[in-house]
């Protein structure tokens, strides 16, 4: 068997199994109330168009979000927006972390800003191969690390005030995360690496 026709069996192998794990999964529904859609990574999320409720297709695996699972006309949809507070770091000239996370569809979303541009932060990215980064820790209630998040400062866009000058830096951005994970998220700390000392 050549390599081709390898490839076409296995994706043919792979759709067979999703079909029974939607079929298998509730016989009293129609083939018309589910829908698939590809979430990447080998997951998949299955919407019921029916009642709404979205879940997440491991493997074999078939789990119900939470968020989706009070999703009935006239109900609060929970929000997930955290407005983390504000970070000094007085070792790199008093700059300042501002971050503001969410989550939507196993993914946390985040937004961080680091100003003031002038200073520090032009330096580093002044250089031709810059490696300054923040990193970002998150706790939970009992102290234990539930996620590091590296933010490098070669990826952040410059933003710029009325008069044309770089007033900060921003990344807007994404990473895998389950919701219950997310939730225990309730301390963080910010560390820094590459950045050349003063």
């Amino acid at each position: 068997m050549n390599s081709r026709n390898g490839v076409r069996r296995r994706a043919t192998i792979a759709s067979l199994a999703m079909a029974v794990i939607l079929t298998g999964c509730d016989r009293t529904e129609s083939k018309e109330t589910y829908e698939l859609a590809n979430a990447g990574n080998g997951l998949f999320y299955r919407i019921n168009k029916r009642s709404g409720e979205v879940s997440l297709i491991r493997g074999a695996q078939i789990n119900v979000l939470e968020e989706w699972r009070a999703g009935k006309k006239g109900e609060l949809q929970k929000s997930y927006m955290i407005n983390w507070p504000e970070r000094t770091i007085s070792h790199l000239g008093d700059l300042k972390l501002q971050l503001r996370t969410t989550w939507a569809e196993g993914k946390m979303l985040y937004i961080v800003r680091a100003s003031p541009y002038a200073g520090r932060i032009e330096k580093e990215r002044s250089k031709t191969t810059p490696y300054a980064r923040f990193d970002l820790l998150f706790y939970d209630s009992n102290g234990f690390e539930i996620l590091t998040l590296p933010i490098k400062v070669s990826e952040m866009r410059e933003i710029v005030d009325e008069k044309g000058k770089g007033a900060s830096l921003v990344i807007n951005a994404n990473t895998m995360l389950t919701v219950e994970a997310y939730e225990s998220l309730k301390e963080l700390s910010v560390g820094w690496a590459g950045f050349e000392e003063p």
